[in-house]
Order: C-alpha cells, then sequence, then structure tokens
C-alpha cells in the first residue's frame, strides 16, 4: 500500500511546501491577501517551528483590522503569551525589526545576550513613548542578569554618538565598561547628572590607580580634574 505521508512530502518536495495540504488550506483562506511582511513572517515562524494555525491566531490577535500590516511596537509586545521561545520570537521579530533595530540584536548576539535582548524587547519601550530611556534599558538589563560586559555593550549600542565617542576613549585605556558602569551608579542623586562630588566618590571606591581615574574624569565632568 501506498505511504500517504510519503507521497505528500514528496510533492512539497517537488512543488514547494506551500502545495501541502494545510499549507494550501491557508493559502486558500487568505494569504495572499496579506501583506508581504505577513507573508514573510509566517515563513521565518513555521521555519522556526510554530505552527501555522498558531502563527495565524497570534498574527490575528495582533492586527485587530485585519490587514495583515503591523507596526514593530504591536509586534514586539504582541508575540508575548504565545508561548514562543526566544528563538522563534526573534525569527516574526526580526521580519518587522528596523535596521537600527537588528543591529542593536546583533550587538546582543556579539556578546551572549541574544536570547536575552529578545526577552527584553517588551521592556525596552515600556511606555510606548517610541523611544528607549535610560531607565527603562537598565531595568531590562537587570531583569535578565547581564553580566557587566554585557550591559556595557548593550549600553553602547543605545547610546548617542557624543557617549559612545567618550566610551570609545575610555575603552582606549581598557575602560569602556567601566565608564558605562560610571554613568549608571555614581548618580547616587538621582538627578540625571554627575556633579563632581558623585564622580569622585565613585571613582573613588573603585580600586583604580590615579592615571584611570583622572580619563574617567575628565570624560564626565568639566571641573577640574581632582586626579590631575
Amino acid at each position: 500500500m501506498e505511504n500517504p505521508t510519503l507521497g505528500t512530502y514528496a510533492q512539497a518536495a517537488l512543488f514547494g511546501p506551500y502545495s501541502l495540504p494545510m499549507a494550501q488550506d491557508y493559502v486558500d483562506s487568505g494569504f495572499r491577501a496579506k501583506s508581504a511582511k505577513y507573508t514573510e513572517a509566517y515563513r521565518a515562524a513555521t521555519g522556526a517551528g510554530v505552527e501555522g494555525e498558531k502563527f495565524r491566531a497570534m498574527m490575528d490577535a495582533m492586527d485587530a483590522d485585519g490587514n495583515g500590516t503591523l507596526s514593530a511596537g504591536e509586534v514586539t509586545q504582541g508575540l508575548e503569551g504565545h508561548g514562543l521561545t526566544p528563538e522563534q520570537k526573534a525569527a516574526v521579530w526580526q521580519v518587522y525589526a528596523s535596521d537600527e533595530a537588528k543591529a542593536k540584536y546583533k550587538a546582543a548576539q556579539a556578546v551572549g545576550a541574544g536570547e536575552q535582548y529578545i526577552l527584553m524587547l517588551p521592556m525596552l519601550d515600556a511606555d510606548k513613548s517610541g523611544s528607549v530611556s535610560t531607565d527603562e534599558l537598565y531595568a531590562a538589563m537587570d531583569s535578565q542578569g547581564l553580566d557587566a560586559g554585557q550591559q556595557a555593550a548593550l549600553w553602547y549600542a543605545y547610546a548617542g554618538s557624543g557617549q559612545r565617542m567618550k566610551y570609545e576613549k575610555a575603552e582606549e585605556y581598557g575602560l569602556g565598561r567601566i565608564y558605562a558602569e560610571m554613568l549608571r551608579y555614581a548618580d547616587t542623586n538621582n538627578s540625571g547628572t554627575l556633579n563632581k562630588d558623585e564622580l569622585r566618590a565613585y571613582l573613588d571606591s573603585t580600586g583604580l590607580n590615579r592615571a584611570q581615574k583622572a580619563v574617567l574624569f575628565e570624560l564626565a565632568s568639566t571641573a577640574k580634574n581632582p586626579y590631575e
């Protein structure tokens, strides 16, 4: 007796995965009417092991008007609560993410924090303002237990050009990670800026030598450098 399963998958091999009965049902039910990104996301999700029916239900929940057009923010928040693995979330998210957002994900992957970054995504714009504040970034990183090097790498990915230049200057002395930590932890009065006393108290607690302290102080303040 002929094996129907083998015949089905031979059909898929000849004519592509959308020739399979379940996939054809999906096409017939309106697949072609969806946006190109929806189609791409379907392929990415099913390729990562998400069942087609589960994908459709998830996307329908995100897409209130049913046109298959979603913003990156809607997808980021909408991927929660469906039991997807970080890899499955990443497969769908990357279809809708901007090049800038994907670059940040690659930066996280480069320091071994790609999975954690995907789990952080819903927290990175928790107030849905369209931008990521330093408080949101720090809270998201803390939620995933990232080490100091991973946190510094992600901080750099979100930093403005001026802070990046200062970080790179600090890194010339092997102090990039400590510079990022200083900006976060030295602001003991939570004013959003670092005054001379805060900087000096923090730097004196680090065990750095005088020359290293001088470099970091100069990068963070225009006040007279007490370490020169």
